[in-house]
């Protein structure tokens, strides 16, 4: 997902009943504006694939285009597996410090560019200065 332009990239599961009637379509996955040009890992465990009362399933790949032609949204390398997907070692510190913990305890915090002054400008994730990323700090850094 690249581009000044970029839209969304949207992820669906669709189950089809017993009753061949009705596919329900659940948005289980999705990311907007441009990531960067460079590839990125996604994954997502779904669960209760097995149900008696469904006839079948699908994952179903939606892109939705931004206001004009710059931008470009490709796939590659969709793995299935019929067990939970392994923890990833990876974070962009969007949304937390996913499964990190720092040693000692305080020795790096999340932090956004718009706070800082003369440092960074902007993170690699969202290429804007309202990114966050993990910083140490200066009275527990070694």
């Amino acid at each position: 997902m690249y581009g000044s332009d970029i839209g969304k990239l949207n992820v669906f599961l669709q189950t089809m009943p017993n009753t061949l009637n009705n596919v329900s379509s659940t948005l289980i996955w999705t990311k907007s504006g441009t990531q960067g040009n460079i590839w990125h890992r996604g994954t997502q465990t779904l669960d209760n694939l097995n149900s008696t009362t469904m006839y079948g399933w699908r994952i179903a790949f939606e892109g939705v285009v931004g206001k004009s032609f710059l931008g470009d949204i490709a796939l590659d390398d969709i793995f299935l597996s019929p067990s939970a997907c392994p923890p990833s070692r990876t974070c962009d510190f969007e949304l937390g410090l996913c499964d990190f913990q720092a040693n000692p305890a305080g020795s790096w915090i999340r932090q956004q560019a718009t706070n800082l002054t003369n440092f960074i400008n902007e993170d690699h994730t969202s290429s804007t200065s309202l990114g966050h990323f993990a910083m140490a700090t200066q009275d527990n850094a070694k």
